[in-house]
């Protein structure tokens, strides 16, 4: 099975840019900033489902820049509860592309012209948490907010990380919710720097959210 995206090529700043977009749209999946260290991928069964499919193609495809619209107003529980009444963009990348986020303002005015391309659905496997733990890890995650875009900068492991949270969150998350009225969520941010990981200081999670069933069982 394959994944279909509109794919952008771009000039920025004399380097060629792949940026791709998935031609679904995850309707129900919301970005947000709850403070400049803290932000929260909230999203329901289907998004998180999509999303865990949409950054697993990723893998072995370092060149793209995956870019997914979702700038939106939130619900009135996410405003009231989070302090979040507007939901970010989300932006993945791998490090070797080496983004100049500064420049990302400019890279997005020049999406016009699009071709479609279709990447295969890749199995979600269960990664290595183990190399985490240890404070010699290199392999991090770098998470920055600009222009309402949460950009995430990663590698084929940590994408791997990230589909397979957001795949066991999106399983899990509506039968917990029913039994415990609890959201479930998974620490993205353990992929960051070790020292930053254990301050506490940042936070990245990725969090069960249904504004349907929220609204349901209040």
């Amino acid at each position: 099975m394959s994944i279909k995206f509109d794919k952008y090529e771009i000039n920025n700043d004399g380097k060629r840019l792949y940026i791709i977009v998935p031609k679904k749209v995850l309707s129900e999946l919301y970005v947000c900033e709850i403070d400049s260290n803290r932000h929260i991928i909230f999203g329901d069964k289907t998004s998180l489902y999509d999303l865990a499919i949409i950054v697993n193609s990723l893998k072995n495809n370092p060149n793209y820049i995956l870019y997914i619209p979702s700038k939106k107003k939130t619900t009135e529980y996410l405003s009231s509860c989070w302090r979040c009444d507007t939901a970010f963009d989300l932006v993945i990348v791998h490090h070797s592309v080496q983004l100049k986020i500064k420049t990302w303002k400019n890279i997005r005015q020049k999406l016009n012209q699009k071709d479609t391309l279709s990447l295969e659905e890749n199995i979600i496997s269960y990664p290595n948490f183990e190399k985490y733990s240890f404070v010699e890890n290199k392999d991090i995650l770098v998470a920055k907010s600009r222009f309402d875009t949460l950009f995430l900068v990663g590698s084929d492991l940590i994408f791997s990380v990230m589909a397979f949270q957001c795949e066991d969150i999106s399983s899990s998350g509506e039968g917990i919710f029913r039994e415990s009225r609890s959201h479930t969520h998974a620490h993205l941010d353990m992929c960051f720097n070790y020292k930053v990981h254990r301050s506490g200081k940042e936070r990245l999670t990725i969090e069960y959210y249904d504004k349907t069933l929220w609204l349901g069982n209040r």
